[in-house]
């Protein structure tokens, strides 16, 4: 969006007979935006578009409450707010937490499915690689 000032100016430009082109250059935009100024009785007014409201505003004061209950691990808040009915996605929890947080604060670990498969999967019993028949062991040099 351009200034107020640049309006100004493409409306002057053009009244003393300069080309759209010409005007565009001059301005630094583009032949577009010279000919829907060119078309507007008054410059833009700039409102603040409207804002649309977060699929996580209704449950806003539900984290709030929780954070305060000094919980802060947003997989186990977002857990509870899908049994709540939330629709949105994880990550939208997550930010919102992020900046409430305090800072040097380590989460406790709750107990989630998510966390359950990550530890098993890390503690589970390694095998020894196989090996191929007729295969020669390497030799480190």
């Amino acid at each position: 969006m351009q200034s107020r000032e640049d309006f100004l100016m493409i409306k002057q430009l053009r009244g003393q007979g300069a080309h759209i082109v010409d005007i565009a250059h001059r301005i630094g935009c583009s032949v577009r935006t010279v000919r829907r100024y060119l078309a507007l009785p008054a410059p833009p007014t700039g409102k603040p578009k409207y804002r649309r409201p977060s699929k996580l505003d209704p449950f806003k004061p539900f984290i709030d409450q929780q954070l305060a209950n000094e919980v802060w691990n947003a997989e186990v808040i977002f857990q509870q707010l899908r049994e709540q009915g939330y629709s949105g996605s994880s990550t939208l929890v997550r930010e919102y937490i992020q900046p409430k947080r305090p800072c040097g604060r380590v989460s406790k670990r709750f107990d989630t499915r998510r966390n359950r498969a990550i530890s098993s999967s890390m503690t589970g019993a390694r095998s020894e690689p196989k090996s191929v028949a007729g295969s020669v062991p390497s030799t480190s040099r």
